[in-house]
This record gives structure tokens, C-alpha cells and sequence, in this order.
């Protein structure tokens, strides 16, 4: 059913709620899905909107006549985010809980409630595992309170954030990836929002822009312990770089990117051209630019440190369309 379908229905269920139907005031379950559904709205799908808006007036009109569990049901809903709005493992394990208290053995098997319990544990299991080696690496980086002790120590919730963004057990990488990647960034922005000093800071921010990634050169000036972050954000990235060429392959790597353009292409075709989509869609192309053969950033070819001159600095020319030719000559 499409959304021109639907319309006409949502319109003539928000009249009755406006009319104050009596056959929906022990509809509170219908309510509850119909405020839920509303925030899968598009944008300029004002009837959801308005369905959203008469669902909880309902509600709460209800709430006073219900009964003491499904009062506390309906109002700790209104009060939350939506259902889909929230994380879905989270979900998951709200979700077990409330069939596990309401014993709804009528409405689900309780094999079912079992497997799907038994499910959530093997997961737990593996990312409680992870957790474990991810916390063996900080400690080795050794930016807790052993050489940051004025900087947040957040591994705990920062791979709990990566556990609900990428949950499936195969996206062990990834998860991994997120949870050190967060957990620098809440040390990074302490030292520069409380501890560094400016020069330190300006020191510190070239480092990390060096292109040689040298630690005896680029961070030889540095306090110790802005030298054991620089470190530790070397080694990571390098760390999580080279496991993505070793697992993958650069072919692999490309063909995926191959299938990513094609993605982009479908968005811009069925999407307006806000500045905003063109933006996201020439941020997947100069990516790909740079990262095309090697990491332009670390190491520039010499095509790459040209067409950066030629760019910024150069006046256009003929021989621009030589090093045009030389980058994307072979696609």
C-alpha cells in the first residue's frame, strides 16, 4: 500500500480521534501504535504529524481510566523516545523484558521468548569478550591515570555506543574500531579543552597533520604526555588500516567502493540536489580521489601534491588537463 493510499485512511481515523469517537476509548494499544508509526514520517507528511499530535491527546485523556499497569506502560512510552528512535539492541532487551513481566504466553510462545533471550546472551557473550581485549589495549596505551590521569577515562561507554551501532557479531572489526577510535577522542578533546596549553596545543595539532607520521621527529618536542597520545593514535589507525588491506585486499576494497558509488548514485537520482546531498556526494568523491592508489594523505604522490597547487594556488592552464589525465587516465 502506497502512501497516497494511506492517506485518506490516516485522514479519516484523525477525524474520528477529533470527534471523540466512543468505540476508540479502549483502543489504547491502537493509540500507542499509531503515535509510534507517526514518527516514520517523510518529510512534508504533515498528516503523520498530525496523527502524532491527536494520538497523545488522546492518550492522555485515557490515562487517568486506565489501569495501574497500563497507565504506567502508556506513560513511561510517551515520555521515552519513540520506538524508533531508540537503539534496537536496546530495544531488544526492553522488549524481552516487558513479555517476560506480562507472561504473555497467549500472545507468544514462550519458546520463542526463550530463543530470542538465548540469542541476546551469545551476543552479550561475545561482546563482553571483546570488551575485554579492547580494555587490554588501553591499558597498554597507558593514557588512563597512568600518564592522563586529568582526562576522561570513557572505554566502558564508549564501546557500549559501538556495541549498539554496529551489534552483529560479524562486525567484531568495526565495533573495535569505534570503541578506541571514541575513546581517543574523548582523551583528545580534555587536552584540548582543559589541560594543553597553546603552544603545546599548536605543537601537538602539526604533529598529528605531518604527513611522515615520524614519531622520533614529529613528536620529539612534545610533553610526555601529549607523546603517549600521538602515539596511540598513530599505532591505531595504523593498526586498523592494515588489518582492512590484510582482510580484504586492495581489490575487495575497491570493488566495495565501486558498489558505494553506485549507492550515491540511486540517492541522487531519487533525492533533491540540496547543497547539503551535493556536499555528501563530493565528500565520497574526493575520497576516493585521494585514496585512489595509497593514502594521499600520509604519503601524496606527486599527482596528488600537484593537483592540490593547481587547485589552491595555480592559475588555470593547459597542462592541468595533463595531470587530470595522468590521476584518472587508467579508470
Amino acid at each position: 500500500m502506497c502512501m497516497r493510499e494511506i492517506v485518506p485512511i490516516l485522514s479519516a481515523f484523525c477525524d474520528e480521534l477529533e470527534a471523540a469517537n466512543p468505540s476508540l476509548d479502549d483502543d489504547s494499544n491502537g493509540l500507542i501504535a499509531l503515535y509510534e508509526a507517526s514518527y516514520l514520517a517523510f518529510p512534508g507528511e504533515a498528516m503523520l504529524d498530525r496523527a502524532r499530535a491527536l494520538a497523545i491527546e488522546k492518550l492522555q485523556e485515557l490515562i487517568p481510566s486506565m489501569k495501574p499497569d497500563q497507565r504506567e506502560k502508556t506513560r513511561a512510552i510517551l515520555l521515552d523516545l519513540p520506538l524508533h528512535w531508540r537503539a534496537p539492541r536496546l530495544q531488544t532487551l526492553r522488549s524481552l523484558e516487558e513479555h517476560r513481566g506480562r507472561g504473555d504466553r497467549n500472545i507468544i510462545d514462550p519458546s520463542i521468548l526463550q530463543l530470542a533471550a538465548l540469542d541476546f546472551n551469545l551476543v552479550q557473550a561475545v561482546h563482553r569478550s571483546e570488551l575485554l581485549e579492547v580494555t587490554r589495549w588501553w591499558k597498554e596505551t597507558g593514557l588512563g591515570e597512568e600518564k592522563l590521569p586529568f582526562a576522561r577515562d570513557r572505554l566502558v561507554e564508549c564501546f557500549f555506543c559501538a556495541a549498539c551501532i554496529a551489534p552483529e557479531p560479524r562486525l567484531a572489526a568495526c565495533r573495535e574500531v569505534l570503541a578506541k577510535v571514541g575513546s581517543l577522542l574523548v582523551h583528545l578533546d580534555d587536552v584540548y579543552d582543559i589541560y594543553g596549553t597553546l603552544d603545546e596545543l599548536a605543537a601537538f595539532t602539526d604533529a598529528v597533520g605531518s604527513a611522515a607520521w615520524d614519531v622520533s621527529s614529529a613528536a620529539a618536542a612534545l610533553p610526555e604526555y601529549m607523546k603517549a597520545m600521538y602515539s596511540a593514535i598513530r599505532s591505531t589507525s595504523t593498526a586498523a588500516a592494515d588489518r582492512v588491506m590484510k582482510e580484504q585486499g586492495y581489490d575487495a576494497v575497491a570493488d566495495a567502493v565501486a558498489e558505494t558509488l553506485k549507492e550515491v548514485n540511486r540517492e541522487v537520482a531519487f533525492r533533491s540536489t540540496h547543497a547539503a546531498d551535493r556536499v555528501c556526494v563530493n565528500l565520497a568523491r574526493i575520497m576516493q580521489c585521494i585514496y585512489r592508489d595509497g593514502d594521499g594523505i600520509t604519503s601524496p604522490t606527486d599527482n596528488r601534491k600537484r593537483l592540490v597547487k593547481d587547485l589552491l594556488f595555480n592559475p588555470a592552464g593547459p597542462y592541468i588537463c595533463d595531470t587530470l589525465a595522468e590521476l584518472y587516465g587508467d579508470q
